[in-house]
């Protein structure tokens, strides 16, 4: 062989040896990818149980069981991954041997960042499985009808507003007569005299008295029975709402769209108790009534939740007598009968309206315990659905009897759904967040865990390192060269 041919051999082979290395960098390269996700996936497979036994929610508890959120705890879970995954052959036999550099957290989401928004990106991320968009759009329409009728009703003061007509009227009356000298003007002002008290007025039931002295009385005693109502109560001192928040450094997934709102409120009927159906074993019985009402106590927040929907009720029932000739006819001549003395139409279309107004509240509180039974009613009620009537409301109240089914109509959860898909995303959230912490501490015993420990989102960079194997062996590497330095970035989301 002449020195041209060896210099060329070498050369040849030099340019192998570079091909080789390059290849098994490539390959290294892929290796730590695949190891620095396998390990990554192993840390974050510590899930908080209860989370997930209970609300079939992945998270990783970074204070794992107690001591404070720390990233540190879990670095040093990921770096003993790592090494432990790592192949430790002695002899050299094995080409793609690596070694740990370093392991550091890149980024990382916490379940309250964003107001929630990560939260809820975990909720949706699991309810998409077992609500398609097509489905939901319906939910969708349902909810904006109700939410439109909630916002046409009469207003809450009608009816006071009509006695309070009333009783300037009678004042006013009562005031003329004692200025009255006069027998001819005295005799014209009897039938004003008997405008507050008239036997013709007193034998017909007065709905604007009686709803008035209803409204006195506790709320839930003339819905439910009170003495059969939860107790139960928890502290809110340390609450997500009123505490600081370990915030993640990743930036937070943008607002939710309205379909994510839906999946929302769908997993809140799934995975949250209701007075329809408590749950004995968690710290609250009703937690849908925790989460639009945020109370301490259960008997709270039912209450807070039947205000709403009696006040949706009405609306709707408003909007019923209106579209009712015959029931817009007999509240016109009840106003007649009640005001008539006043002989001012203005006086009599106030009083007209309170009446209407009494006569929707009467009927919504039987409906708000047929909902409370387990009813469903109409939105919008047609004739035959209806339960009252004008001339004999305290005797359909007094019976404890509630409105009549319909099973179209929309059910206690639907109604709490609705409130719940317009809520604020904050309140919603972290109230949410708020009964799972409590449940968790309730159900584990862990009275220092908190939801803003629980990652949802990790982002790690690895560095390995690897010695030089085929440059070594060519002419024209660096004999310097001792460790080669192998960059992996990985991200592991449980949503």
């Amino acid at each position: 062989m002449t020195v041209f041919c060896a210099l060329a051999f070498m050369l040849v082979a030099s340019f192998l040896f570079a091909l080789l290395e390059l290849a098994r960098l490539q390959s290294l390269a892929v290796l730590a990818d695949r190891k620095s996700e396998l390990c990554l996936e192993a840390v974050c497979s510590e899930y908080q149980p209860v989370l997930w036994e209970e609300y079939r929610l992945l998270g990783l508890d970074a204070s794992y069981g107690g001591g404070g959120f720390s990233m540190e705890k879990v670095n040093r879970k990921m770096n003993g991954r790592v090494s432990d995954n790592l192949t430790r052959d002695g002899d050299g036999a094995n080409i793609l041997a690596l070694g740990l550099s370093d392991v550091r957290p890149v980024s990382y989401q916490v379940l309250t960042d964003g107001d929630g928004t990560v939260f809820m990106e975990c909720v949706a991320g699991y309810m998409r499985q077992h609500l398609p968009q097509e489905a939901a759009k319906k939910i969708y329409e349902r909810y904006r009808e109700n939410t439109e009728v909630e916002q046409s009703g009469a207003k809450e003061d009608s009816v006071q507003n009509a006695q309070n007509a009333l009783d300037e009227a009678r004042r006013a009356a009562e005031e003329e007569r004692a200025d009255e000298e006069d027998g001819t003007k005295s005799e014209q002002a009897s039938p004003v005299q008997g405008g507050g008290d008239t036997k013709a007025e007193t034998e017909k039931e007065n709905p604007i008295e009686l709803v008035l002295r209803l409204k006195q009385n506790a709320l839930l005693s003339m819905v439910t029975d009170a003495g059969a109502l939860s107790e139960r109560r928890i502290s809110l001192e340390d609450s997500i709402e009123k505490r600081e928040c370990i915030e993640g450094t990743a930036a937070a997934p943008q607002k939710p769209e309205w379909y994510e709102r839906i999946l929302v409120t769908e997993y809140l009927d799934a995975y949250f108790s209701d007075f329809t159906n408590p749950n004995e074993d968690h710290a609250l019985a009703y937690e849908l009534e925790y989460v639009l009402g945020g109370a301490a106590s259960d008997r709270e927040n039912l209450e807070k939740t039947v205000g709403k929907i009696l006040l949706v009720r009405e609306a709707a029932n408003v909007a019923h007598i209106l579209g009712d000739t015959g029931k817009r006819q007999a509240a016109n001549e009840a106003a007649a009968l009640l005001a008539g003395f006043t002989g001012n139409p203005a006086v009599i279309k106030v009083v007209e309206i309170g009446i209407v107004a009494a006569w929707a509240y009467m009927e919504s509180v039987l409906d708000v315990r047929a909902l409370l039974s387990g009813e469903r009613i109409a939105l919008i009620k047609n004739a035959g659905q209806w339960t009252t009537t004008l001339g004999n409301l305290s005797a359909a109240f007094e019976s404890d009897s509630h409105a009549a089914g319909c099973p179209d109509g929309l059910s206690y959860q639907d109604y709490l759904k609705a409130f719940l898909f317009v809520m604020n995303q904050k309140h919603l959230t972290y109230r949410m967040m708020g009964i799972m912490e409590q449940n968790v501490r309730f159900l584990q015993n862990q009275n220092d865990f908190r939801m803003d420990y629980v990652i949802g989102r990790m982002d790690y960079e690895v560095i390995y390192q690897a010695e030089p194997l085929f440059s070594r062996l060519s002419v024209l590497g660096d004999g310097r060269l001792t460790t080669m330095e192998i960059e992996s970035y990985t991200r592991f989301s449980y949503y």
